[in-house]
């Protein structure tokens, strides 16, 4: 995937290339025009989402934070784009402490468009993990069920069994009136 400034430079040239062939009476430079639209175009509807993702996965936060930030309109994204747009931002609130605002930001993501098994697997994980700091646990356990469902690499193995025996703790630590036990902490979000 090319950075914004490889895609502003490309653009470029494309954009001087078809002006220069349109004034020397070429009708190729009308190719060159169009090739430009589509280089820009695609630059609005994919934004920095690959290379967000991709700091996202080497565990750089602060590159993911100023990648996603160069992307002034989410809602023109692809919709594969705007979930993992909306992924990566859940995944900011997380850190930021704003977890019930990541908790909305995740369930916005619809699964089944995050292209790659484990990552959707680590996504139903941060789920079920904010629903059980949300004390929902039957939500919790659908997301898990869900993850369950899919091919597991053993690091996405473990984070279930570790959900799973959170969501089995808090289900033995409810009070009898279905809150949380004062003496239960919580969990953290499996970034």
């Amino acid at each position: 995937m090319l950075t914004p400034g490889a895609r502003a430079a490309v653009a470029l040239l494309l954009l001087a290339g078809g002006s220069m062939l349109l004034y020397w009476h070429e009708p190729a430079g009308w190719a060159l025009l169009y090739a430009t639209g589509v280089v820009v175009l695609n630059w609005v509807r994919v934004g920095t989402v690959h290379l967000a993702f991709a700091a996202y996965r080497r565990g750089d936060l602060e590159r993911v934070r100023e990648l996603l930030a160069m992307i002034s309109r989410p809602a023109l994204l692809r919709r594969r784009h705007q979930a993992y747009y909306h992924w990566l931002h859940g995944v900011l609130l997380v850190v930021a402490g704003r977890t019930t605002e990541a908790y909305a930001e995740l369930r916005r993501v619809p699964a089944r468009s995050i292209r790659r098994e484990s990552d959707r697997g680590r996504l139903l994980c941060q789920l079920a993990d904010l629903a059980l700091d949300d004390d929902d646990v039957l939500r919790a356990q659908l997301y898990l069920q869900e993850a369950r469902e899919i091919r597991q690499t053993a690091a996405l193995a473990r984070m279930i069994a570790s959900l799973e025996a959170r969501t089995t703790a808090t289900n033995n630590q409810r009070t009898p009136t279905g809150s949380r036990s004062p003496s239960d902490p919580g969990g953290s979000i499996t970034l």
